[in-house]
């Protein structure tokens, strides 16, 4: 069926081989070979025995002399002699592999990995087949195989005769066969040193000709030290350019390309120690700055420390966690604590503790930064009680915390809690809630006289107490113990906003609610779960502000301009609500919402995203800094235009967005014309 004309046949045909199951490994080898077996022997074609009796002096002629009646007739075969099966294998992947049609060799290819995935022996068998497909003239078709390699690639070993052909497509132009290939490598398992030098240098021109792919081509070097930290070992002097008595020129640390030899080395010498003592100086010095520089990347090794055994039998000893450390010293302080009024430094120290844990300490800085954030929304809400836990309302007086920073500061806290952390429970996103409605309650209080529209905000503290319920009813937790003055006095509250008794209705049901708040009751329950940011890593445009000393792009005012954007997405939960915005230096702010199909996954929780923007503007008299970053929209719980006014929101918290990034500068410049 792999000869057969309709390539619709072959398609199947080739997909079918990847099928079988419990074939002896002498025909899955012959499907590989185009010489055909009979008795597994190879049997030779009507021109090839023809040819032998011609050399071996038979000049008999093949036809009939009539001499002999029936000389030229029909033989006879028996049945046994015949091996349909062995003649149908004979090369069948071969076939598959060199077909014209895109779709039959896509089907062997897939079908070879499948085969090689079954039985180890043939994948090291089809090895060089696989790795002849990476020369297809079809850009998909390089890519499957490419993929498919790289799911058998644990099972095999690439010696130098192949990895010239891989190496040989790595400056490809598409960026997918690039990622691949790389990623191919970082996977492998290479035969010589030579192969791992080879690697290395193509790494290296490849990092030189898409300076892009930087973060990437990083991760792929430090992945081939770590698999290969025997091979990096005797090419250690040659990588580090050093030598055993004279002293080497200091390369620069910023430099993309020693960057990622030194990331290499590092990840090596994390295996076999032994290699920090051929570093020289100025690789020593360049460590500290590299660990802290990019964390992820460069292993953490122990220079000018000797590691020392443990004697069998000894027991390990288990730290406990930094974040663990700072909540029970602020839950065992708080509660010694008198007043309330005294928590308010406890809290103030217990934050920077946690920013500073979240900076220094990459496994647990998520956790670090949602607690710290928790912190903060407490400490908001202490300083707005304030004035009902020392007075009694008939003597009561306001404290000014309800600046519009602070309030900006406080709604984008809780909202980035709420969704830009993974790992939140149900229980804790009703605490969320619960803050947010607190403090609307007393910005209402605090600011009744002041209000122009007081039935809006009655509105949007009535919206939010409702969807609190809601939120109670969906998912069967209960609201914490001082929340039920404010959900009984629902009514009351409305009522007396529309007779004008708002302060009388409301203050009594905070005032009780102030007097119950327990801090501990909140911070116990965040301090018990383990989150995980949702972020994202703009790899495109680079930076290209004014600062950068690059030119601004000028493009033909009220036409476009377009700006290819690509982003790396960490632990997005919710690739539908991730959006590129563009802010202008007039404060104007749009909203790109790229294609689903943009959208490609790398691996678990981890996405590429590739997308245009395009942008208009009118004329400016001179050149400014767009602001390029992603982020991702949310529903608000009411219109937070109440309390945050759009033009401070430097987050978009009013506009349902919440910043993913950080932003990225390009000086752009409207003109009216290009040339005059």
């Amino acid at each position: 069926m792999m000869s057969d004309l309709a390539a619709v046949v072959r398609k199947e045909a080739a997909r079918l081989l990847g099928l079988f199951a419990g074939v002896s490994f002498t025909f899955l080898e012959q499907t590989l070979d185009k010489k055909l077996m009979s008795h597994m022997k190879a049997r030779k074609s009507y021109h090839e025995k023809r040819r032998d009796d011609f050399a071996a002096g038979k000049t008999s002629s093949i036809w009939s002399s009539g001499r002999q009646f029936g000389a030229d007739g029909a033989k006879h075969l028996e049945p046994d002699e015949c091996s349909i099966v062995s003649q149908g294998a004979c090369g069948a992947f071969i076939h598959g592999l060199e077909d014209e049609f895109l779709e039959v060799r896509t089907a062997a290819v897939l079908s070879m990995c499948q085969l090689s995935t079954k039985y180890p022996k043939f994948a090291a068998l089809s090895l060089d087949f696989q790795v002849d497909m990476f020369n297809d003239e079809i850009d998909s078709v390089r890519l499957t195989a490419i993929d498919c390699l790289g799911k058998v690639i644990h099972l095999v070993e690439l010696q130098e005769d192949q990895m010239e052909t891989v190496l040989g497509i790595l400056p490809d132009f598409s960026s997918d066969i690039r990622e691949a290939i790389r990623d191919l490598l970082a996977n492998s398992h290479l035969g010589t040193k030579s192969c791992l030098d080879r690697a290395i240098q193509s790494l290296l021109s490849n990092l030189s000709s898409y300076p892009q792919d930087r973060l990437h081509i990083w991760k792929c070097m430090k992945s081939l030290g770590d698999h290969h930290h025997s091979l990096a070992f005797a090419l250690v002097k040659d990588l580090l350019n050093s030598h055993p008595y004279f002293v080497s020129q200091e390369p620069d640390a910023d430099d993309p390309a020693y960057i990622g030899i030194l990331i290499l080395v590092f990840a090596a010498a994390k295996k076999s120690p032994v290699m920090v003592e051929f570093f020289p100086q100025h690789t020593l010095r360049h460590y500290p700055y590299l660990r802290d520089s990019i964390p992820d990347l460069v292993s953490d090794i122990q220079i000018g420390v000797r590691a020392r055994m443990c004697p069998d039998g000894e027991t390990s000893v288990v730290v406990p966690s930094p974040v663990d450390c700072v909540v029970d010293r602020v839950v065992r302080i708080i509660g010694k604590q008198r007043t309330r009024a005294s928590c308010v430094p406890v809290l103030q120290s217990a934050i920077r503790d946690f920013e500073q844990v979240a900076t220094s300490s990459q496994s647990v800085a998520s956790t670090a930064s949602a607690v710290s954030m928790h912190l903060r929304c407490l400490l908001f809400l202490f300083q707005a009680f304030e004035p009902w836990q020392t007075v009694s309302s008939e003597g009561l007086t306001f404290l000014s915390v309800f600046s519009s920073a602070s309030l900006n500061e406080f709604l984008r806290h809780s909202y980035s809690l709420q969704y830009l952390f993974c790992g939140l429970s149900d229980r804790e996103r009703l605490h969320l809630k619960e803050y947010r409605i607190l403090l609307h309650a007393a910005y209402i209080l605090q600011n009744s006289h002041a209000i122009a529209e007081k039935s809006r905000h009655v509105l949007g503290l009535l919206s939010r107490l409702q969807s609190l319920e809601r939120f109670c009813e969906e998912t069967g937790c209960t609201s914490s113990p001082h929340m039920k003055h404010l959900l009984l006095a629902k009514e009351s509250i409305y009522t007396g906003a529309g007779s004008g008794n708002l302060l009388q209705s409301l203050c009594r049901p905070l005032e009780q609610t102030a007097k119950d708040f327990d801090v501990k009751h909140y911070l116990l329950g965040f301090s018990s779960s383990t989150f995980r940011r949702q972020s994202a890593d703009i790899v495109l445009p680079r930076d290209s502000g004014h600062g950068s000393g690059s030119k601004p792009k000028q493009f033909v005012s009220a036409l476009a301009i377009s700006f290819d954007v690509e982003a790396i997405l960490h632990g997005i939960d919710d690739l539908e609500s991730v959006c590129v915005q563009v802010l202008f230096p007039d404060g104007t702010r749009q909203v790109f919402r790229p294609k689903s199909s943009n959208i490609k996954q790398l691996a678990e929780s981890k996405h590429r995203l590739r997308s245009t923007v395009v942008l208009s503007h009118s004329q400016w008299s001179e050149a400014c800094d767009i602001e390029i970053s992603l982020a991702r929209s949310f529903t608000p719980d009411v219109d937070e235009t109440l309390l945050v006014k759009s033009s401070s929101d430097s987050n978009c918290i009013s506009k349902g967005l919440l910043s993913l990034s950080d932003s990225t500068s390009i000086s752009i410049q409207p003109k009216d014309r290009l040339y005059r």
